[in-house]
């Protein structure tokens, strides 16, 4: 079943989101995806698989539908039931007969696969919160990350913990039927205004990552206050310098309405 949100009379987010292709692809190839709605605190992050077909699409479908009716993870036979709707609708994406043979194959034999990674702020909380306090809940599937960000310094980061424990195959969602469905790994607190939440890729998440692991942890304001160009010159910068993989990478930066916003970094900051 889909949990009801709250409607509320002002955003409880304000967002920046910024993504950069594959190099050697155009912006029409890019794969992941992510939906967000400030007004009811909902924000979702996906990454298509490339071994897979219709990729982008099955990872729009998943965090569209997030963030339009997200299930509870936490209850399995209902998280079944609103991922076979969305099945369902990944099916009627397109014409299996206009299909070319070998997509045809890859439909029956691979299909569309993805992660997915959801933030819910505000939801109810089960007990008292601190005077001020803001309840969030998180959830995973595969290898996408959430850093949890206080006075430009990290306070938590999920599912992955290290850098080493990123790998080549993650767990997904998958548009067959007869898939296993991933169990979701959660995670829950308490945030104020004024604190972000960065939702990353796997590229981008190993290396902010890395960064934390070492003596030059990410600028998190700067991060944020990066403009679509200076995105864009800075992984084609990292890429080159073989500080991050050649894949899509995708970065939402949530910022928890209360404290003013930091959003107008220049342009051409590093993080």
């Amino acid at each position: 079943m889909a949990e009801p949100l709250p409607n509320r009379a002002a955003p409880i987010f304000e967002a920046a989101a910024l993504w950069a292709v594959r190099e050697g692809n155009t912006d029409e190839e890019w794969e992941d995806a992510y939906a967000l709605d400030p007004d009811r605190g909902v924000a979702a992050l996906s990454d298509g698989a490339s071994d897979g077909i219709f990729a982008r699409a099955w990872a729009a479908i998943l965090t569209r539908r997030f963030v339009e009716g997200p299930p509870d993870p936490d209850d399995a036979s209902g998280l079944a039931a609103w991922l076979d709707a969305a099945r369902t609708e990944w099916d009627g994406h397109f014409d299996y007969r206009a299909l070319r043979y070998t997509q045809q194959v890859k439909v029956r034999r691979t299909g569309g696969a993805a992660t997915l990674l959801a933030l819910r702020i505000g939801a109810e909380a089960p007990g008292p919160n601190k005077a001020g306090a803001i309840p969030w809940r998180a959830w995973a599937v595969g290898d996408s990350c959430l850093f949890w960000v206080r006075d430009n310094r990290l306070l938590a980061m999920f599912p992955t913990l290290r850098s080493e424990d990123f790998g080549p195959t993650p767990l997904l969602l998958r548009t067959h039927a007869d898939a296993p469905i991933p169990a979701p790994l959660g995670t829950r607190g308490d945030c104020f205004p004024g604190d972000a939440f960065v939702l990353a890729t796997d590229a981008v998440a190993h290396w902010l990552c890395r960064g934390c692991e070492g003596d030059s942890p990410p600028d998190w304001e700067r991060l944020g206050g990066l403009r679509e160009d200076a995105w864009k010159r800075r992984i084609e910068e990292l890429r080159q310098n073989e500080q991050i993989v050649n894949d899509d990478c995708t970065l939402l930066f949530l910022r928890i309405q209360g404290s003013p916003g930091r959003f107008a970094g220049a342009d051409d900051s590093r993080a």
